[in-house]
């Protein structure tokens, strides 16, 4: 199903009537993931989408939104951290983790191209 993009002035006018207050938390964040412009405040975007797939969602995760989309709709499975992170360049990542000489049971060890950086 296509959706019809609003224009960058449907947008505006869109978002400074804050018209997004008048939709359900649903139609917010998938209204907002098919469109090309953000509407409303990411903030109130994020806050949608992360009630939508109940789970975290990283700011990078919504340049692909079709993937996010997909995962509402139940034909792939939420990623995991080790997925989501793997979607930055190697070149770029950065993982800061709160312990000192290893992570927590519940995570493998990092892979060996990620730079990792501890706290404390």
């Amino acid at each position: 199903m296509t959706v019809r993009q609003l224009t960058r002035e449907e947008c505006i006018a869109f978002a400074e009537s804050k018209g997004w207050e008048k939709l359900t938390v649903e139609a917010r964040a998938l209204a907002g993931l098919q469109q090309e412009r953000l509407f409303m405040p990411f903030e109130v975007l994020d806050k949608a989408v992360v009630q939508l797939l109940g789970r975290p969602v990283y700011t990078h995760e919504y340049a692909t939104p079709a993937a996010l989309l997909a995962e509402y709709r139940g034909e792939v499975k939420a990623p995991t951290l080790e997925e989501v992170l793997a979607l930055i360049p190697p070149e770029t990542l950065i993982v800061v983790t709160p312990w000192p000489d290893s992570s927590p049971a519940s995570l493998s060890p990092p892979p060996s191209r990620w730079r990792t950086r501890t706290r404390g």
